[in-house]
């Protein structure tokens, strides 16, 4: 294959990598950033080394168009300053990246004093074109398309990628927060369209003041309020933040959280309700009563008479001596009473 050739092919392929995006961007692809933040596009442009891109911007009653160089790699960033976006009005925005593919000249460009003065056209090499600037204008998605409609025309050798977004005012919000046992680690979680990397500080008081702002156990001081800070987090399609909050030391009650933008003022807030965690009593284990060994033959006759309310019964060997006793007496007796006579 012909050196020609192989530049041909790797101009040809034209690979946009733009993180959150693709090609037609829809649904949960779409990014949404907030008025006064900068937006950045960033991707490969492969044989755009020596003549570069063209970047277009359209919007709400905007747009514009300029140069942009890629490095070495074909890589290349295009930003929207934050001082550009503050200015621009909330809604949805289209950024269109023109390469010049074989030819390496642009054939689509905007011309001023076209039609006619005061207006500016884009104006395609195959004789086409659209008001972009003054009487009989087309702007924001209309103006896009009628851009893209050109670079697909067969007679065009340019080709380009687009990409779609929307501008909104500052905004934060706050996830519902449920309930919560004192003592334990209450995750809060929201989403903003504020940019990644913007800290956040938070706030975590008692609603109202049957709650002490302090309380003292055993020499102790144990605060009800908490505060502290936190940084946007990327994420599609609108960024998010995360706070954890440990409750130990804290008194079951209403609490209010709040969290605001450093860089905007926006705010958010959430009630948290903390309660009295519940205390299952332990179970008392049984008592282990120590053996007794067995009782042996006459004291268990004994107890068994005893238990059903009987005399015990004397044991046999003693009935011989017993009545040898009782004849003696008998015959002392009698000897008694023949000798008084």
């Amino acid at each position: 294959m012909k050196a020609s050739a192989i530049l041909q092919a790797a101009i040809a392929v034209l690979l946009i990598i733009i993180p959150g995006f693709v090609t037609a961007a829809s649904g949960d692809d779409i990014r949404f950033y907030a008025t006064g933040d900068p937006v950045y596009v960033s991707g490969s442009a492969p044989g755009a080394q020596t003549t570069g891109l063209e970047a277009w911007l359209f919007g709400p009653n905007y747009w514009s168009e300029e140069s942009l160089d890629t490095a070495s790699d074909g890589s290349y960033v295009y930003e929207i300053e934050g001082g550009i976006t503050g200015s621009l009005s909330p809604g949805q925005y289209y950024v269109v990246i023109q390469h010049p593919m074989y030819n390496g000249v642009f054939d689509v460009t905007p011309q001023a004093g076209v039609p006619g003065a005061g207006q500016t056209s884009v104006v395609s090499a195959a004789g086409d074109r659209f008001i972009i600037d003054g009487s009989g204008k087309l702007q924001g998605s209309a103006a896009a398309y009628a851009l893209m409609n050109m670079l697909d025309s067969p007679d065009i050798d340019d080709t380009y990628t687009v990409t779609t977004f929307y501008l909104e005012e500052p905004w934060i919000k706050a996830n519902d927060a449920g309930t919560y046992p004192a003592g334990s680690v209450v995750s809060l979680e929201g989403t903003t369209n504020i940019a990644a990397g913007e800290r956040l500080l938070y706030t975590f008081d008692p609603s109202s003041g049957d709650i002490p702002s302090s309380k003292q156990s055993e020499g102790t001081a144990y605060t009800t309020s908490m505060a502290g800070q936190v940084y946007v987090e990327y994420g599609i399609p609108a960024n998010t933040w995360t706070v954890e909050i440990d409750t130990a030391g804290m008194d079951p009650g209403t609490y209010i959280f709040t969290i605001e933008s450093v860089g905007t003022g926006n705010t958010a807030q959430k009630y948290v309700a903390l309660y009295e965690p519940l205390i299952t009593p332990e179970t008392p284990g049984e008592t282990v009563l120590p053996e007794t060994p067995p009782p042996t033959e006459a004291a268990s006759a004994e107890e068994t008479a005893s238990a059903a309310g009987e005399t015990p019964k004397a044991p046999s060997s003693l009935i011989p001596v017993l009545a040898a006793l009782l004849t003696a007496v008998v015959f002392a007796a009698t000897g008694i009473i023949s000798r008084r006579r």
